[in-house]
């Protein structure tokens, strides 16, 4: 990746030359600054960060700071993980593979595989969390999806496609349930609103009263949905 010297700082930045820009512009992501051009644009991207130094030095010490504030898991026995608002522990080398209030057991012993398997039970009960709080809400909602989904993504908890698919992130099983509740309610919602008019809070509100309660909590504790960096920094 190309690099510039800000005040004796390098950072690193990619360069996306965009059909639709009709402007150049600099995003922040958590995967780093990029730099988006019109196609057909002669601008010199390095020019373009020099002349907004002070805030994308500001942007990459935030994404430096977020990145080092979660607390990678080593996947070995008695680890405390974060599921469901509350810490249970790791059991390795167990005779199922399975999560129960107070343990995640896995079969495996070697951390590689037992991280493997600690996300395939993750998101074996996101899947399950997420359908049962959709069955409680769908009758509720003037509109029909088509599926649900489970992935890893990002910068979304949850999202609802053209084609009315439900999409949420496994990542957020480890967050309090009325957290997850309120992530269907706000998609499912979507149906009804594609925007976040008044119109839409309004009825996320009917649904489901504690929805600020929810978002400051995921406002607040975003570093702690996560097992690895590379959750945060790669979709799947």
């Amino acid at each position: 990746m190309p690099e510039i010297d800000i005040e004796g700082e390098k950072l690193e930045y990619s360069i996306r030359r965009s059909e639709k820009a009709s402007k150049p512009r600099i995003d922040s992501k958590l995967e780093g600054i990029r730099v988006v051009i019109p196609e057909g644009s002669d601008l010199d991207p390095e020019k373009l960060l020099e002349n907004r130094s002070e805030w994308v030095r500001e942007k990459y010490r935030e994404k430096r700071d977020f990145l080092d504030s979660i607390e990678e898991k080593d996947f070995v026995e008695r680890e405390e993980f974060l599921y469901r608002g509350d810490k249970i522990q790791l059991l390795t080398e167990q005779e199922e593979s399975e999560i129960t209030e107070q343990n995640i057991k896995t079969k495996a012993s070697e951390p590689r595989d037992v991280e493997e398997e600690v996300r395939k039970l993750y998101k074996k009960q996101a899947k399950e969390i997420f359908s049962q709080h959709v069955d409680k809400y769908s009758e509720r909602i003037d509109g029909e999806f088509n599926e649900i989904q489970v992935r890893n993504q990002r910068n979304r908890w949850g999202s609802c496609t053209a084609k009315n698919n439900l999409s949420f992130n496994w990542r957020i099983i480890m967050a309090p349930e009325f957290v997850s509740e309120y992530l269907v309610v706000h998609e499912l919602v979507h149906l009804e609103h594609s925007d976040h008019s008044q119109k839409f809070w309004k009825r996320v509100k009917e649904l489901f009263p504690r929805y600020e309660e929810s978002e400051k909590w995921l406002d607040n504790n975003q570093n702690r949905l996560a097992l690895t960096k590379n959750d945060i920094m790669k979709s799947n």
